[in-house]
């Protein structure tokens, strides 16, 4: 699988609902007692992360060189955390990754989530515990409620680095996608397409400090097995724009979607690979793509002084839109795509 950018989505809205919370915390629900001079202006009224979640230990990968078991979740500082036992076999010091740039293929029940960093080096036969955390605000900006399952892209890696580091290489051992299911499996629709839901609530957005241009919720795009399911076009507070594409991977496999080459209202704008995201099989990604970003870039290039004054009324967006497997064979050949908002 080729290195796929991870989309900012929930990275962003992971700051924002960080600052919220800590700014809401001790506050009710309730309206303010008269006499309080506290006015509520916005309110959230999504639900938070349902925290009575456990698993019982589960052997994610056991190869004769290592070993990966999940041993319990715990919720930490806002964050969902995993809780792994790893242990190198071999007499050669290994790598086990997930997250990373080369390969990152988390998910929370149906939706691909940008947390889950893991990199760690073990000495021969070494055994030892680590922690892969997701922000609760992203799964909120997901409009994840439950957790039902955990998908954690895992990729083990033997060490041939020569001692004098004349030599370096790391030969991959073993990589694969391992599902953690937990006690609200059964009540979890794991086919639910929650994130519209979230990311169309007024009081949600404003907490975010962004505003709902326009949102599609019939992508039109439906080819191989891949699909998009909707078009959102976002403004921040810096009146940045972005615009997000809901993919749904109806495939058995792993497969990255890429966009490429970026209009703004039919003017090439970026030439080449702008950005993509990995889905796994059959779950749901979102690709960003930052228009204020591109704008700067392509100014930059034309010494453009005013160099966003354009995206004042954006009215279309196009992509050329492509999707490949992780031993990248095509799946969706490269395809113009325009967006009109």
């Amino acid at each position: 699988m080729e290195k796929i950018l991870k989309y900012p989505l929930a990275l962003v809205l992971a700051a924002v609902l960080t600052f919220s919370a800590v700014a809401l915390a001790g506050c009710g629900s309730g309206s303010p007692s008269s006499g309080s001079g506290v006015t509520v202006k916005s309110e959230d009224t999504s639900q938070g992360i349902d925290q009575d979640v456990s698993i019982e230990k589960t052997a994610l990968i056991d190869i004769p060189e290592a070993s990966v078991t999940a041993d319990s979740v715990s919720f930490e500082n806002d964050n969902l955390c995993v809780n792994l036992t790893l242990t190198n076999k071999t007499s050669k010091p290994i790598q086990v990754n997930a997250g990373t740039l080369g390969f990152s293929a988390n998910y929370i029940n149906n939706y691909m989530v940008s947390d889950g960093y893991l990199h760690e080096e073990l000495e021969p036969n070494e055994s030892t515990t680590e922690k892969i955390s997701f922000s609760t605000a992203e799964l909120r900006a997901l409009g994840i409620q439950q957790i039902g399952e955990i998908g954690l892209g895992l990729e083990v890696k033997n060490n041939q680095t020569s001692s004098d580091y004349s030599h370096v290489n790391y030969d991959q051992i073993c990589q694969q996608i391992a599902t953690i299911k937990t006690n609200k499996i059964d009540s979890v629709d794991m086919n639910a397409d929650t994130y519209p839901e979230a990311i169309n609530n007024p009081g949600f957005l404003s907490l975010m400090g962004v505003n709902m241009v326009k949102f599609n919720g019939e992508g039109g795009f439906d080819q191989n097995g891949i699909s998009i399911k909707s078009i959102a076009l976002l403004k921040n507070t810096d009146e940045e724009l972005t615009v997000f594409v809901e993919i749904q991977n109806n495939t058995d496999m792993l497969v990255g979607a890429q966009a490429s080459d970026v209009t703004i209202d039919g003017e090439m704008a970026y030439e080449g690979n702008w950005t993509g995201v990995a889905v796994a099989p059959h779950k749901i990604g979102l690709l960003d793509i930052n228009l204020d970003d591109i704008s700067s870039m392509m100014s930059s290039q034309t010494n453009d002084k005013d160099e966003n004054s354009h995206l004042d009324n954006v009215k279309v967006v196009g992509i050329e839109f492509s999707v490949r497997d992780e031993k990248r064979n095509t799946i969706v050949s490269p395809t113009e795509l325009e967006f009109s908002f």
